[in-house]
């Protein structure tokens, strides 16, 4: 029998913090991985593979299941503005002003609210908490100062503030709370902001003002929770183990069958992102070239006031100094002249980056590739550019799926999402479970402060 067959030597220890129930895990992990291959190779089937592993992913379930419920999805909701205040209330920042911002960022993207109005509100206490106020985006701040000729708006000791990404010197985030009494003039109305923005071809990407829109197509068909592209997304960012950037998340349906699904979660780099509208510093933008949702970490002040706007849960404070893990990326932390590659340093937000250090490699071996992507055993994750007929996503849409659905997670909330997903979408009444979603189930972490389920009916009717 090859020693993959074998569940288990004994089973795990009974004690969690015994070292040999790190041991054990390390083993499961390692044997799982070795059966997806086969499940790939055609030499064991899904079922054979959950059936082998649920005992084993029910006990562990058991140590790292988070007692949690899911945040409620609607900004106007009571209960959503009780875990808004719990979510903020770990920061230095005006939690009241957080929400408030979160609040009109979800309106925009749905678009009862206009960007110009949107900016207007709460801009003297979002100078007053932050000394800058760059919503929505620096780009419209500078702009509009410099109308009939003006001067970019300056700090009172006759600093710049906060750039463009990509300028050469940006401000570091030291400067964002010593810089209070800005005038009215950082404020940068929406003349250069879209006033609409199109809806995402069916199949394609979200972005119309470029001809590039990175994204990804998931089958979550084939998703059979090996739990691989957790493994390589910690391991390509070197990421410690409180910040997960990819979760597989796991629910059934209310349908009486018991079947358990499987949606890997990545961020979904929309293309109307309440996270970067909701951001005073811009810290959080959208590359022109690509689409690709970055974070600028010499920007970004830790405020959450992103994880409060996305309705998707992707966005990690990171509490740890990544340390030694953040020294080993081999990859640079520049991109496009912005820091906002490998893991977030302390005090900072971070989330999925596509890879974005690989995009702008150079390397063509690495460019238009991800490492979730790569290490995918059933090839359920399909990354590259959504504009693009011949890219892998949209060739798989195109050729693989049959009459397979499509959907994109929360689209009705006006985020015009770049991550297609194939397969049954989860509806009103799905319910997330316990394990395995990676955080619980992998080992890599047993608490993580503040951090909650997404919930998962994208539905926004009662049908």
């Amino acid at each position: 029998m090859r020693e993959s067959d074998e569940r288990t030597e004994g089973g795990p220890p009974d004690d969690p913090e015994r070292p040999e129930w790190d041991q054990w895990v390390d083993s499961l992990m390692e044997r799982m991985a070795e059966d997806a291959e086969r499940v790939a190779d055609g030499d064991l089937s899904e079922a054979e593979f959950h059936a082998k592993y649920h005992e084993d992913r029910a006990r562990m379930a058991e140590e790292y299941a988070p007692d949690r419920e899911a945040p409620p999805l609607d900004p106007d909701d009571p209960e959503w503005e009780a875990w808004a205040e719990e979510i903020l209330a770990d920061t230095e920042y005006d939690t009241e002003l957080g929400i408030e911002l979160a609040r009109g960022a979800r309106r925009v993207a749905e678009g009862s609210l206009d960007e110009a109005e949107y900016h207007e509100n709460h801009h003297a206490e979002t100078l007053a908490e932050f000394g800058v106020d760059d919503r929505p985006t620096r780009a419209a701040a500078a702009d509009a100062s410099l109308l009939d000729g003006g001067s970019p708006p300056e700090a009172p000791d006759g600093s710049s503030l906060p750039g463009v990404p990509g300028e050469d010197d940006p401000t570091r985030r030291s400067l964002l709370k010593g810089a209070a009494g800005v005038g009215a003039a950082a404020v940068g109305l929406s003349a250069v902001q879209q006033a609409s923005r199109s809806v995402a071809a069916d199949d394609g990407g979200s972005n119309p003002d470029s001809d590039v829109q990175m994204g990804m197509a998931i089958n979550t068909e084939r998703c059979i929770a090996c739990l691989q592209c957790m493994d390589a997304c910690n391991e390509e960012n070197d990421n410690p183990s409180e910040a997960l950037w990819m979760t597989v998340l796991r629910y059934e349906e209310d349908d009486y069958t018991d079947n358990e699904e499987f949606l890997t979660r990545p961020c979904q780099h929309c293309s109307d992102a309440p996270c970067e509208t909701a951001c005073p510093t811009n810290a959080r933008y959208t590359r022109e070239e690509d689409g690709i949702v970055l974070t600028d970490y010499d920007q970004c002040t830790g405020c959450r006031y992103c994880e409060v706007a996305c309705p998707y849960g992707v966005n990690y404070l990171q509490w740890a100094d990544p340390g030694e893990a953040g020294e080993a990326f081999d990859h640079d932390t520049e991109v496009g002249g912005v820091t906002a590659a490998g893991p977030a340093p302390q005090g900072t937000m971070g989330k999925c980056t596509f890879c974005a250090h690989r995009q702008d490699s150079g390397d063509e071996d690495l460019m238009g590739t991800s490492a979730c992507e790569d290490v995918c055993p059933v090839d359920a994750i399909h990354f590259g550019d959504m504009n693009d007929e011949e890219s892998a996503p949209r060739q798989h849409l195109s050729e693989d799926i049959g009459d397979q659905p499509t959907y994109k997670l929360l689209e009705e909330m006006g985020t015009e999402p770049n991550v297609v997903y194939v397969g049954n979408e989860p509806s009103p009444t799905a319910t997330q479970v316990d394990g395995p979603t990676g955080e619980d189930e992998h080992g890599l972490t047993r608490e993580r402060p503040g951090r909650d389920e997404i919930e998962l009916g994208s539905h926004g009717g009662d049908d």
